[in-house]
């Protein structure tokens, strides 16, 4: 009677480790490349919302302007507006500006705080405001605004350029 020896011999068990050390390697290597990723989309969306909110928001206040405001008028980076939206009670319009602080942009309403349209996370790298006046009346303002993502990896600094223009309201 041919007595049958059970069980692995060092090779083998040799062979079953390096086959799985194999392929848990290309597994993890392959879940590190979809955080990666991951990551990745999350700062283009994060980029993306926050200079989209910021555009549509100073889209917003032109199109209810009546004028680029005088006195401090506007350079590249900042604008000035008298506006007839959301004025102080008892009066029928209101000044709104549009400014750079450290990277991040803020509105200004007349009387009230300034509101930042970027997250900490944002910083807006260029912003730049062209008046474009017409011979019909209708005065237009051109807006580029380019952002960044605030990150120390570099993998991660993502840029995004928005342009954009809205007519001022006719007087």
């Amino acid at each position: 009677m041919n007595k049958m020896k059970t069980g692995f011999t060092l090779v083998e068990i040799l062979v079953y480790l390096v086959v799985f050390s194999i392929i848990s390697g290309a597994v993890l290597t392959g879940a590190l490349r979809l955080v990666e990723f991951y990551n990745i989309s999350r700062f283009d969306k994060e980029i993306l919302n926050n200079t989209h909110f910021a555009l549509n928001s100073m889209l917003s206040e032109i199109k209810y302007a009546s004028t680029v405001y005088s006195p401090t008028s506007f350079t590249t980076d900042q604008i000035s507006l008298e506006t007839n939206l959301n004025p102080p009670s008892g009066e029928n319009k209101t000044y709104v500006d549009f400014y750079l602080d450290n990277g991040r942009l803020y509105l200004k309403r007349e009387g009230q705080d300034p509101q930042s349209l970027t997250s900490e996370k944002i910083e807006i790298t260029n912003l730049n405001f062209t008046y474009l006046s017409s011979l019909t009346d209708c005065s237009s303002v051109k807006i580029e605004i380019t952002a960044r993502c605030r990150s120390p990896k570099e993998k991660y600094q993502r840029e995004i350029s928005l342009v954009s223009s809205g007519a001022l309201r006719k007087k």
